[in-house]
């Protein structure tokens, strides 16, 4: 049978309370508290949750949420075996210029040096440090690869070597 999708946000049944980050940012939000009731439930169904990472606060304001601490607090809640992190480049480099130089298991105690050391830079520091929160609440494992590449999501879990960067506890 194939998978049914049902899309949803986080304002649907008060799953994702948020606060205003910073004014200077408008809506912009911080999350507070996720009830994934509702996600378990359309799993239990069969459902896929598509979920759009908009968030309301205790008056009934919305906010943007960052979908990578998104996803990373909800595979913590859920204590989900995987999250990838898909973005446009395969994982993080010890050199960028240097393809062949991809690390491919992190553990969670080095991404602090590994950002100090300057390997994770520019738009690959908040996945990481979301790759570790996401361990640190629950979650198992945590690729962040390219989600540009064809089938890269069954290259990494069908491979013995992997396909991006895997984040450890």
């Amino acid at each position: 049978m194939a998978e049914k999708q049902f899309g949803i946000s986080g304002i649907d049944g008060n799953m994702i309370y948020a606060k205003q980050k910073n004014k200077k940012l408008g809506f912009v939000g911080e999350i507070e508290m996720i009830d994934v009731s509702i996600i378990t439930d359309l799993l239990e169904k069969g459902y896929v949750p598509i979920i759009s990472s908009i968030a309301t606060d205790i008056n009934g304001g919305t906010y943007n949420i960052n979908s990578d601490i998104l996803a990373s607090g909800i595979s913590g809640k859920l204590n989900a075996e995987r999250l990838f992190i898909l973005t446009n480049v395969k994982g993080i480099y010890r050199d960028f210029n240097d393809k062949n130089s991809l690390i491919e298991i992190i553990k969670t105690k080095e991404v602090k040096d590994l950002i100090d050391q300057k390997y994770i830079v520019g738009g690959m520091i908040p996945k990481a440090e979301c790759a570790v929160d996401a361990i640190k609440s629950g979650t198992e494992k945590v690729t962040i690869i390219d989600g540009t590449e064809p089938h890269s999501i069954i290259k990494e879990m069908f491979t013995v070597k992997g396909y991006g960067t895997m984040f450890e506890k």
